[in-house]
């Protein structure tokens, strides 16, 4: 947000992320990061923080980075561990041990320990880049975010409600296929197997072979 945006506007913006964090998160993920970034420099910090724990993982560690370090502290510090492991697991690790230099002690201890899981472990075999559409995005929503994360050899995306709850899962041949104003939720495919984040490789292995799929859900 600029320096010259009027009192009421930011009064306006900071009341609207406090009472509608979900509505703005899917907003703050159809922008570019750095415009995201500015909208959630607010006077009142713990609004920002409430937002962005509303954010697609992956969007939200775009904004961490550019968010000024007493922002990135609040967020980290309010953020509910998992989603805060979440989010850190995106960054590279000199950024991601920068950031948890400017946490408290024990938050910091707590959220390493968080990050490291056990060897043979479905948590340490996974891939951290976790970048889901919402139930609520248009078909041509979330082809923009598929645009925008620029990974290629995706064949399908998992898919979250309002709260960030993993519901299911969509193709991207389904979406290449349909009307741009349909909604992910019409499209929306069973999870399949899923393991937890703590569960042997042994089990991993077993639930690809009973559910074969492109991608197996890591949860927590």
């Amino acid at each position: 947000m600029s320096a010259e945006a009027a009192p009421a506007v930011v009064a306006l913006n900071q009341r609207y992320l406090l009472d509608y964090p979900h509505e703005a998160a899917r907003q703050l993920e159809t922008m570019p990061p750095a415009e995201a970034a500015e909208l959630l420099v607010l006077p009142a910090p713990h609004a920002a923080a409430r937002t962005w724990q509303a954010l697609a993982p992956d969007v939200a560690a775009a904004v961490l980075e550019r968010v000024p370090e007493t922002l990135v502290r609040v967020m980290l510090s309010e953020a509910e561990p998992a989603m805060a492991v979440a989010v850190l697991a995106q960054l590279e690790p000199k950024v991601r041990v920068r950031m948890l230099k400017l946490l408290d002690a024990q938050i910091a201890r707590e959220l390493r320990g968080l990050l490291r899981y056990p060897e043979d472990s479905a948590g340490r075999i996974m891939d951290p880049q976790v970048s889901p559409v919402r139930e609520d995005h248009t078909v041509a929503e979330a082809l923009a975010r598929l645009r925008a994360l620029k990974r290629r050899g995706l064949r399908e995306m998992f898919v979250v409600n309002a709260e960030g709850v993993l519901t299911g899962r969509v193709e991207i041949q389904d979406l290449a296929v349909s009307d741009d104003d349909q909604m992910v939720r019409e499209l929306l495919r069973p999870l399949g197997a899923t393991v937890r984040d703590l569960d042997p490789r042994e089990e991993v292995v077993a639930a690809m072979q009973r559910s074969p799929t492109s991608a197996l859900a890591v949860v927590n």
